[in-house]
């Protein structure tokens, strides 16, 4: 019982000491101890890539929040253009979903391996998108 608890003891410190911010299109980390809890803020105005792919890589979003800046926009989360990852959701200025998160290394989604990480929007203005991952 003890190493158990150790053990979850030492994964909580290393995702405390792994912790650090990141920029669109992240990349994961080049040590293969570990892993590392990462963020990612933008403005998108089409379709675009959020997170790029690695190969053998997955993303796993662990919490995220979406805001229109402008009326009759659609956003949806999507794994490369194929998997829907996420519902559609339809905003006007100033709404915005925000779901609730999970504690990791649980996981709301992740993207097939090698796949990117897509935001589908349609409508003419801009969304703002919050979005916390790691890779595996």
């Amino acid at each position: 019982m003890a190493l158990g608890v150790l053990v979850v003891s030492a994964l909580l410190l290393s995702l405390v000491l792994h912790a650090r911010a990141s920029t669109m299109g992240g990349t994961p980390p080049t040590s293969s101890v570990g892993w590392a809890l990462l963020r990612a803020v933008g403005t998108f105005t089409d379709t675009s890539h959020v997170l790029a792919g690695v190969d053998g890589r997955q993303l796993c979003v662990y919490a995220f929040s979406i805001q229109s800046r402008n009326d009759t926009m659609t956003a949806q989360l999507v794994d490369n253009k194929t998997a829907l990852l996420t519902m559609r959701w339809a905003f006007n200025t100033r709404e915005a979903v925000t779901i609730q998160s999970v504690t990791p290394p649980a996981y709301l989604f992740c993207t097939s391996p090698g796949n990117a990480l897509q935001l589908h929007v349609t409508g003419t203005g801009s969304l703002d998108l919050d979005i916390s991952y790691w890779w595996r």
